[in-house]
């Protein structure tokens, strides 16, 4: 099975409530709302809130429905709404996912067969634009080679790759 997570929303009924609109505020179809918790920190994209304990408990929830399966987490990554190189949200953000999906590979059993960042390098996102950046590596828009220039994060995510370790050296990112 492929995943993608990015983020978590709190789920309740609609009662009357005016509903949003999907997937970010509700469904009318489903009759929910769904929201955030105060203590969940924001990422700059107005939508995107970091909870990297949501990954797990969908990881563990997909075992429990579907049984022991394999999983491929194929998308996950931090939204943010600024173009630094010195991304160190990002660079946390994978830190505290990838030991979540680490968790769920060794105390609870999942057979998470893999997992892939989003993204390689900023694109067009659905309803932002370019105004929101996922990539590893930041692209100038600006210039007409759309030359790509890697983040902190692309360091530290290839560290982890070649060390097969969360627990990395940061000298690489320090030089940022």
């Amino acid at each position: 099975m492929g995943l993608n997570f990015y983020t978590s929303r709190t789920v309740r009924d609609a009662k009357s409530d005016i509903i949003g609109v999907w997937p970010f505020l509700g469904s009318l179809d489903i009759n929910v709302i769904l929201g955030v918790r105060r203590e969940w920190n924001n990422t700059g994209a107005w939508w995107f809130y970091i909870t990297p304990e949501g990954i797990r408990k969908q990881l563990a929830w997909l075992k429990k429905e579907y049984g022991d399966i394999e999983i491929l987490v194929t998308e996950n990554g931090c939204a943010s709404d600024d173009a630094k190189l010195d991304d160190e949200v990002r660079v946390q953000y994978y830190k505290d996912y990838l030991e979540q999906v680490l968790l769920s590979i060794n105390v609870d059993g999942v057979r998470v067969m893999g997992y892939t960042a989003w993204a390689l390098m900023d694109n067009y996102e659905w309803n932002d634009g370019y105004s929101i950046k996922f990539g590893l590596h930041h692209v100038d828009f600006e210039n007409p080679n759309r030359t790509r220039t890697p983040r902190a994060s692309a360091d530290y995510y290839a560290s982890v790759v070649k060390s097969h370790s969360l627990d990395v050296n940061n000298k690489t990112i320090d030089k940022l």
